[in-house]
């Protein structure tokens, strides 16, 4: 419910932007992204079949601000406190990143593969406090059953992954944050069908492997530069966090200490 609302009160947002534009609407002077697309809903406005409509629109916008903004700030923001919390973890992560990277230049693209517990630690992040526990909206395209229930064609569905990625019967623990989940007895990094935080299947997030990516240089670029503690004047009780857009991180505040 509160995942409801938070979107409603964006998407409203989004509503009135799209309607400001279209009040000052000008054909030769297309500003930004909204008016490109409605000067694209005029053209079509005769092709009956056009996916070019209002609700599209509004949905694209919404895709782009919840997507590409808050969900990275969200997931980061948990990555460095749970780290944090465990400062056994960041020790792990250090000794890792001296050990591939060095002290002589910053992490890349091409350390990944090599470093194998700050990945895991990053896929633990995404299982333990997922920033989208619940997917974005999908359709179902025929009527079909599942489990007993019918579901009619039409029907907007979303998924539930935080109860997916919460299964004590699977995972074991799933309330206890533990990197080694992820990394085989072999020390290789293990790949799991069911951490799924962005989606399953042909419809899945369109932006992982940039996401991914951005968000592996980010965090291993600032722990590989710092060590970071928490300022004791702003205590953090639990890391629930708290539903909006994205589920945040409760309020928090770090020390940054440069590495020598």
């Amino acid at each position: 419910k509160l995942y409801l609302r938070s979107n409603q009160r964006v998407f409203n947002f989004i509503r009135k932007t799209v309607e400001e534009h279209k009040e000052t609407f000008d054909p030769d002077n297309l500003r930004d992204f909204i008016d490109i697309y409605i000067n694209e809903v005029i053209k079509r406005n005769n092709i009956a079949d056009t996916t070019f409509t209002d609700d599209q629109l509004i949905a694209l916008c919404g895709n782009i601000f919840i997507a590409g903004v808050e969900t990275q700030s969200s997931y980061l923001s948990y990555g460095f406190l749970l780290t944090i919390l465990h400062p056994h973890v960041m020790v792990k992560i250090h000794q890792e990143l001296d050990a591939v990277v060095g002290h002589s230049r910053l992490p890349s693209n091409d350390d990944r593969k090599s470093l194998v517990y700050t990945n895991a630690t990053l896929m633990e992040t995404f299982r333990f406090r997922c920033p989208t526990p619940i997917t974005v909206p999908h359709r179902a395209l025929t009527d079909t059953e599942l489990q007993g229930h019918r579901i009619p064609a039409g029907t907007v569905v979303l998924n539930n992954i935080y109860s997916v990625h919460v299964d004590p019967e699977y995972w074991g623990d799933p309330h206890t944050f533990r990197p080694e989940r992820f990394i085989n007895p072999d020390g290789s990094l293990r790949v799991d069908e069911r951490l799924i935080p962005f989606g399953k299947g042909n419809r899945s997030c369109l932006g992982e492997s940039l996401a991914r990516m951005e968000t592996f240089l980010l965090f291993s670029s600032l722990m590989h530069h710092f060590t970071f503690t928490l300022d004791p004047t702003v205590p953090v009780s639990d890391t629930e966090g708290k539903m909006g857009l994205t589920l945040a991180p409760p309020q928090f505040r770090v020390f940054a200490k440069a590495r020598v």
